[in-house]
């Protein structure tokens, strides 16, 4: 759409930021915010509509968009219905916003405290060891084929490969690249293009939780309660920020493990002639069912179990996504970092000195206080 447009736009509704050249994030009465992680939104197309999951904002974004309306044109947005998986994910979202703001205001409130020295002195694995020694033990929590990157934040490409190593090679070397670690394990290809992107991961092996909003005996509680949900592998002091007295934690967790087989290889092929068919080409392809008449008796009631089967489990694996972001959802009305949970690839490592943001030493140490390999 023109600038002309957009600035026309602009005239009706308060544009925060454009995030490309048909969405905005723009203010809404009810003042949501994008860290709610559903901001009111403008959508730009033939003819421009804004949206806020909020049933507060109803009649504002009804009233705008009348107004837009009469300025563009009717836009068929607003006259279709939505589909019944847009409804659902409509709800869904809904939901985890409540979560969220359940958790802020009455679960986060009744959290005991949790004093940090007693994490230290109840960890499985004794980590109080010379500080410079506690990355090789850090590094344990890997399998040893693992490909780990270590390194500073803005390092990738040809020049970083040899920050991609196995984690038993890390074990090996005693001592990281740089402050940071990868949570996900990497495919091979980063040994060569040395590549730090999310292409490239393989596996989260680390949920990590941090809060810059809560004290360590405050974040503690926080600890204690997702230990209910996961096991706790590591705690790592990050050695702080200069602006901020108190010290954060990185808390490693083991991400929710997905309870039923991650490939149903029984419901995806069968076995004719000493051939493996896959379950879609066995529908389409009557050629089997023509060549074996008892093939076509058995494998055809086997398909239809097999179909259903592969149904149910679908249905299991959706359930279990819901219900692992609708964790995610509760650890941030928790006060834990939402990237942190959902996208970044890295975290503290144990056994590095601090450094600011000009890459200068602090004097403070990203320590390990607590470890379970």
């Amino acid at each position: 759409m023109h600038d002309d447009a957009r600035k026309e736009v602009e005239r009706w509704v308060e544009v925060i930021r454009w995030l490309d050249g048909e969405r905005a994030v723009v203010r809404c009465p009810g003042d949501h915010h994008e860290a709610d992680g559903s901001p009111p939104m403008i959508f730009m197309g033939s003819s421009p509509y804004v949206h806020c999951f909020h049933d507060s904002c109803a009649s504002w974004c009804a009233s705008t968009n009348r107004e837009l309306a009469s300025l563009f044109g009717e836009n068929p947005e607003l006259e279709r219905e939505p589909t019944p998986e847009e409804k659902r994910a409509a709800e869904f979202k809904k939901r985890c916003y409540r979560l969220k703001e359940t958790a802020r205001h009455q679960l986060l409130p009744t959290l005991k405290p949790v004093d940090p020295v007693g994490w230290l002195d109840s960890s499985p694995v004794n980590v109080q060891v010379p500080v410079h020694e506690q990355f090789a033990l850090f590094m344990g929590l890997f399998p040893g084929d693992d490909i780990i990157w270590t390194g500073e934040r803005n390092e990738s490409g040809e020049a970083s490969v040899c920050a991609f190593r196995m984690a038993r090679q890390w074990i090996e070397r005693g001592r990281p690249y740089g402050q940071l670690v990868s949570v996900f394990n990497f495919k091979p290809d980063v040994l060569s293009n040395g590549l730090r992107q999310a292409k490239y991961t393989h596996l989260r092996r680390f949920l990590i939780l941090e809060s810059d909003d809560l004290d360590l005996p405050q974040f503690g509680g926080v600890i204690t309660w997702m230990k209910q949900f996961s096991r706790l592998r590591a705690l790592v002091l990050t050695g702080g920020k200069l602006d901020k007295p108190i010290t954060s934690v990185h808390a490693y967790f083991e991400p929710p493990s997905w309870p039923y087989p991650w490939e149903p290889l029984e419901f995806q092929s069968f076995d004719w002639a000493g051939k493996h068919i896959d379950i879609h080409e066995l529908a389409e392809n009557g050629r089997y069912y023509r060549d074996d008449p008892a093939f076509a008796r058995r494998e055809k009631s086997a398909w239809r179990s097999g179909k259903i089967a592969r149904i149910e489990w679908q249905w299991k694996l959706t359930a279990w996504r819901h219900k692992y972001v609708e964790l995610l959802s509760i650890l941030e009305g928790l006060a834990c970092d939402g990237k942190m949970l959902r996208s970044n690839l890295t975290a503290r490592c144990p056994g590095v000195e601090r450094r600011d943001e000009h890459g200068r030493p602090t004097g403070r140490w990203q320590e390990l206080i607590y470890l379970d390999l």
